[in-house]
């Protein structure tokens, strides 16, 4: 090939390069010049620790509706996989724009911290998020309210932290649920007030209102009408929003508590991670009280030979609810109460046939 055709395809290749990179240059300083897609929006990431918010569409850009961002502390499960589905539902019935971002781990709080400050750069119409009690979430909080953009928060709350509504179960009520449940089921066990037993109790994440108000919920029932000698525990396993360590975690309960008659996950992570754990080890004698309509305690609880029962919250409602509210902000109606408490119902293997349960906790 003579020199002169060789120079001449390196002239075009480099033309070529020249010119996606002045193509690419433009279409970014389009987005990054247009209000409603700034950095944060073209931050696109979906990897094991975290979702970032898509870049809006053309249509969304363009279509004057309401524009909603729904920040969730997890994304990789059932419960929130219906509580995320409430709010699409909501919003596409009342035709608003909602953007949706989250972490893969509650535990996370940092990755939380950043998304939420990503929602705050979108100019939003409002934001809904699931928070955690850090510094960092508190701030962006604040810088939030200082915006006036209403903020409604879901499935859990931060003490003394202004919002405009929230959408929760009463968890201090669902704490003294599964002690009541976990009680009976002892009794049901054939456990007497004279046997010395121990049960083991597991949680997500130490920073969270919600499993702190369970614990208060629990504990304040539990110490005054368990037996004494009825032991917890003393020391709380974290699983740091982790199944598979709460799978980890049941086995060492099992392994160093020979006296082991209960197991408490106070969260969905938690439960089916001790479920596992029980199957694992084909404990059908060991109690187990947990949260959530999992997979893996809808097989238990459905095929009856284990003990175990779970407290199912309505977390579509927290979703279809949030969404709501926050479009009666954005029009200037306020809500009627700041408190919304969506409820909780106990479901085993008595009951998950009820047509009740079957439509409003198990949404089938």
């Amino acid at each position: 090939m003579s020199e002169k055709k060789v120079l001449s395809k390196k002239v075009i290749i480099a033309v070529i390069a020249v010119s996606v990179v002045l193509v690419a240059s433009i279409i970014i300083g389009f987005c990054l010049n247009n209000k409603a897609t700034n950095n944060a929006v073209l931050n696109v990431a979906e990897n094991d620790e975290y979702r970032d918010f898509e870049p809006p569409t053309e249509e969304q850009l363009s279509n004057g509706k309401l524009n909603i961002c729904l920040i969730t502390k997890t994304y990789n499960n059932s419960y929130w996989d219906i509580l995320i589905q409430g709010c699409i539902d909501a919003a596409n019935d009342m035709d608003v724009n909602l953007y949706t971002a989250g972490i893969a781990k509650e535990s996370n709080t940092d990755r939380l911290a950043e998304l939420m400050e990503h929602a705050l750069q979108m100019e939003p119409d409002a934001i809904i998020v699931s928070p955690a009690d850090t510094s960092k979430i508190i701030d962006v909080c604040k810088r939030i309210n200082e915006k006036d953009i209403p903020l409604i928060f879901i499935d859990t709350i931060l003490n003394g932290q202004q919002f405009d509504v929230c959408f929760m179960t009463d968890n201090m009520q669902a704490g003294r649920m599964v002690a009541i449940d976990m009680v009976d089921k002892l009794r049901e066990l054939g456990y007497t007030q004279d046997d010395k037993l121990s049960i083991g109790i597991d949680i997500g994440t130490k920073q969270s209102q919600t499993i702190i108000e369970r614990l208060a919920g629990f504990n304040e029932y539990w110490s005054s009408n368990a037996p004494v000698n009825w032991r917890v525990i003393d020391t709380i396993k974290c699983n740091d929003g982790s199944a598979d360590v709460a799978y980890e975690q049941c086995l060492e309960f099992i392994d160093k508590n020979s006296d082991l008659a209960g197991l408490i996950g106070l969260n969905n992570g938690s439960t089916v991670g001790l479920s596992r754990g029980l199957v694992e080890r084909e404990r059908k004698d060991i109690a187990l009280v947990g949260f959530d309509y999992s997979n893996e305690m809808a097989s238990l609880i459905e095929g009856g030979e284990y003990q175990v029962s779970t407290m199912v919250q309505l977390q579509y409602n927290m979703g279809y609810g949030s969404v709501t509210e926050a479009i009666n902000i954005c029009n200037g109606i306020m809500p009627k109460y700041k408190f919304n408490n969506t409820g909780v119902m106990k479901v085993n293997h008595e009951n998950y046939k009820n047509p009740y349960i079957v439509v409003n906790a198990l949404r089938k």
